[in-house]
């Protein structure tokens, strides 16, 4: 513990000297912080005046994308390389998986600061709304931008969730938007936004969203057996999946502004929901999934950015961060509808704080260095007996350095990572406090080189990141089921891409390939031991992905209409290399598709806009033992949206705008599962109704 405070300490105030350089500076240009995007692929961004182009292309959806998706999950799936775990309806747990690393492995920044899941470590990215948002980016590995957390640094995979900033024109102070959409089982979901200009160069946002869906959806189910005698056995029936209810709140504020010199940012999140949590669909379709599972959760949190530059010789800039979260998560079961399961109702409360600061100095034109540290305390207290209330000190430290020129980049960085556990150990039979420290070392390497200037002829990238995931309090701490022996995940990533944007006429094509080799080792596994209530969680697992994504957008503007296309395929061989002996070794890890794609297409034209994605998900395991029982069936959706804005001008508003969408999702009626025992959904349809000024 003593050597977490005294390096914490000498990091944390480097970090904050690094920032407060800025006294000396003159009076500084604009922060500018904004991209640009060629079918999808990010080209490049202007922070301070300086164009830095990420070293390692990202994918970007913009707001139109967004705006025309039931939520963030569904605009996730037609990327590349990327797997959305799906648990059905408007109430399931939906998260993301880069590559085959894990969710755990993907951090999810909200304003550019992590959000916080100490306990699990897996983000539902349900309980955020697409309105809003500016764009969503996710990047393979970490964004090479300058003056990042060391939080950032470290990730082996990002999804960033940028919300919009307002913009006021024609001498307007406040902007309005509400809201209304419903659709397919029972959803109704009304919601307002509304933007304040506050001063010269500052505003205040606030706004609220209510849910309700009752989560019902019928389902396609066939299962037959052959028996001893040379019989056939089983079902094939459409039923109904119930217990998938949901109703939830969320409120939302947010402050921001620019100084002369400086730039900030607040924001405080409150989300309240309570739904069904049905269970697999498994042995036959007589025996349905209990409904009588339910859960309660309530997140809060703030948090907030402050930002310095200058223009002076070495051109200085600073940030820093903070926030504050609150989660509570209530589980509980009826026995009276559910006699199969055991009795359970427990409450988990999950509290942590963050500081972050971060310096960048310009030693030259061509060569910028960053320095940043991070701190985190995060609890967990429950009421389950025996609950070991375990407690985490964390500390990032970061290290990083930028060499750019007009037709490369290049970027390294280096994160340690210190985790400090404390936690009530009762195997002696009485309470006492123990002491566990975990630390980690994450070097990486990222270039770019683009021979005839960025965004013009063939361009290269790629990047060797080493990354760790620190165990979680489930895995460490849950009551019968944790170790709090295990190792941290280690991940090596390699990557090597090629672009070559092309424009022909009017048309610009942008194609992309990259290659890339995945390990990680020490994979924490759990295994079964004397009931499904009694899990072992253990250090044994191996895994290598060897894959390819490949992408091709277009674009053509003319006149009034513009339209893109955008094919996507991505190959994930992703086999367990664990024990030779094991009859999963070689086999395609749980629900990693050895071949995927999209194709999506939009056209724009005097206030229509019309989107359709189709998404193509090869057949699956639920186990790396890839035996028929636990084949999952491959799959093909098709979505399509369509909307309409005309103006509704009035004597008082002069500027407001009504918009008509219908999002038609599963047209071809796919009877399919993301997660085995989870059916999803079959055609679905939702209607909104929007008018802003």
């Amino acid at each position: 513990m003593r050597r977490f405070l005294a390096i914490m300490y000498i990091s944390l105030s480097g970090a904050f000297l690094a920032g407060n350089l800025y006294a000396h500076c003159p009076a500084a240009e604009e922060v500018k912080d904004t991209s640009s995007v060629n079918g999808g692929i990010i080209a490049e961004a202007s922070v301070n005046g300086m164009v830095r182009r990420p070293a390692v292309n990202g994918q970007r959806i913009g707001e139109e994308i967004l705006r025309s998706s039931v939520s963030i999950a569904d605009a996730l799936r037609s990327g590349t390389g990327l797997q959305v775990k799906d648990y059905g309806g408007a109430g399931g747990l939906k998260t993301v998986n880069i590559r085959s690393l894990g969710s755990e492995h993907t951090a999810v920044f909200i304003d550019g600061i992590a959000i916080d899941n100490a306990q699990n470590m897996q983000v539902d990215l349900g309980r955020f709304p697409v309105d809003g948002l500016a764009s969503v980016e996710v990047f393979n590995g970490h964004r090479s931008m300058v003056l990042q957390s060391a939080r950032e640094y470290a990730a082996a995979g990002s999804v960033y969730l940028n919300p919009a900033t307002p913009v006021f024109s024609g001498g307007r102070r406040i902007r309005f938007t509400g809201r209304v959409r419903g659709g397919s089982m029972g959803t109704v979901s009304p919601s307002f936004k509304a933007d304040f200009q506050a001063g010269k160069s500052s505003f205040i946002s606030m706004g609220a969203e209510f849910l309700t869906s009752n989560g019902k959806y019928r389902y396609h189910t066939k299962k037959y057996i052959t028996l001893p005698g040379g019989g056939v056995s089983g079902y094939d029936t459409t039923m109904t999946r119930r217990g998938g209810d949901i109703t939830s709140v969320r409120a939302e504020l947010r402050a921001g502004g620019n100084g002369e010199r400086s730039q900030w940012n607040t924001s405080a999140y409150y989300y309240e929901s309570g739904r069904g949590l049905p269970g697999p669909v498994v042995r036959s379709a007589s025996m349905l999934p209990g409904e009588g599972d339910r859960q309660a959760d309530r997140d809060i949190y703030v948090q907030g950015s402050y930002r310095l530059w200058g223009n002076g010789k070495l051109r200085p800039q600073g940030l820093f961060r903070g926030r504050f979260t609150r989660n509570r998560s209530h589980y509980n079961n009826d026995p009276l509808k559910n006699p199969q399961a055991m009795p359970v109702d427990v409450t988990y409360r999950q509290t942590s704080g963050y500081i972050s600061a971060s310096g960048a100095l310009e030693l030259f034109r061509w060569w910028t260095v960053n320095i940043a540290a991070d701190a985190q305390y995060a609890s967990l207290d429950g009421n389950p007996e025996r609950f070991a209330r375990p407690e985490r000190l964390s500390f990032w430290g970061a290290a990083a350095t930028d060499f750019h020129w007009k037709w490369g980049q290049v970027s390294a960085s280096a994160v340690y990572i210190l985790a400090a556990d404390r936690y009530d150990n009762t195997d002696a039979g009485a309470f006492s406090r123990q002491d566990r420290t975990r630390d980690s070392f994450s070097p990486s390497l990222q270039f770019y080189l683009s021979p005839f200037g960025s965004g013009r002829g063939p361009a290269v990238d790629g990047f060797i990141k080493r990354t760790f995931r620190m165990p979680s309090f489930n895995d460490l701490y849950y009551t019968t089921i944790g170790n709090a022996a295990l190792r941290p995940e280690t991940a090596c990533q390699y990557d090597l891409g090629l672009s070559w944007p092309v424009t022909a006429g009017q048309i610009l094509i942008v194609p992309k390939a990259e290659v890339y080799h995945n390990y990680v080792k020490d994979k924490i596994v759990a295994l079964p031991s004397s009931s499904q209530f009694r899990w072992t969680m253990f250090n044994i697992g191996r895994v290598r992905t060897f894959g390819s994504d490949i992408s091709v957008s277009l674009r053509l503007d003319v006149k009034s209409i513009n339209t893109s296309l955008t094919t996507k395929y991505s190959y994930q061989k992703s086999v367990d290399r664990t024990d030779r002996g094991s009859a999963s070794f070689g086999g395609q890890i749980p629900y990693i598709p050895l071949h995927s794609g999209s194709i999506s297409a939009s056209a724009g034209w005097k206030g229509w806009q019309a989107d359709v994605c189709a998404v193509f998900t090869g057949g699956r395991w639920s186990s790396s033992a890839n035996f028929s029982d636990y084949h999952i069936d491959r799959w093909v959706t098709c979505d399509a949206s369509v909307s309409k804005t005309v103006a509704a001008k009035s004597r008082r508003i002069e500027n407001g705008n009504l918009r008509f969408s219908l999002n038609l999702r599963n047209l071809t009626n796919s009877q399919y599962q993301v997660v085995q025992g989870y059916p999803m959904p079959g055609f679905n349809l939702f209607a909104g109704i929007e008018y802003s000024f």
